[in-house]
């Protein structure tokens, strides 16, 4: 899917919220830095909650930020500042995947590519096509039967 703007991003984002319908499920996303990762996640976050206003930030410093309620949590996880698999595990990542939960990891690349098979794992490539165009990519790594 081609974007060329902050709204177009949003809008795609909201659709792969709208479908996901197997938890846990966990989305990472990767691409270059400001590429969009963020925007995207905004965008998914808001419209699962289904609060437009909601403010959601980056948590660069805090790496895991949580929405939504204890039955059907949202975490957005930031692993920018991550080196190694043993950071991702000493940060409690895999404790994040409980019956309900969607994890959203920006950096998604930090990710062993071996998971729990009862994760819905989807990965979404952010592109810069230059200027404001980007270019975003959906793919199901795992739990492909909702």
């Amino acid at each position: 899917m081609k974007s060329n703007s902050v709204a177009k991003t949003h809008q795609h984002a909201a659709g792969l919220a709208r479908k996901i319908k197997k938890f846990p499920a966990l989305i990472l996303l990767k691409g270059e830095l400001g590429v969009g990762k963020s925007e995207w996640v905004r965008g998914f976050i808001r419209a699962k909650l289904k609060k437009q206003n909601l403010v959601v930030t980056s948590p660069s410093y805090s790496l895991i930020q949580a929405y939504g309620s204890k039955k059907n949590p949202i975490y957005h996880c930031d692993l920018y500042r991550l080196r190694s698999v043993d950071d991702l595990e000493s940060t409690g990542f895999w404790d994040l995947m409980i019956p309900g939960a969607i994890v959203l990891a920006e950096w998604g690349d930090m990710i062993q590519t071996s998971w729990p098979k009862n994760i819905k794992v989807i990965e979404i490539h952010i592109k810069n096509l230059g200027g404001d165009q980007r270019e975003i990519t959906e793919t199901e790594l795992s739990g492909l039967s909702d």
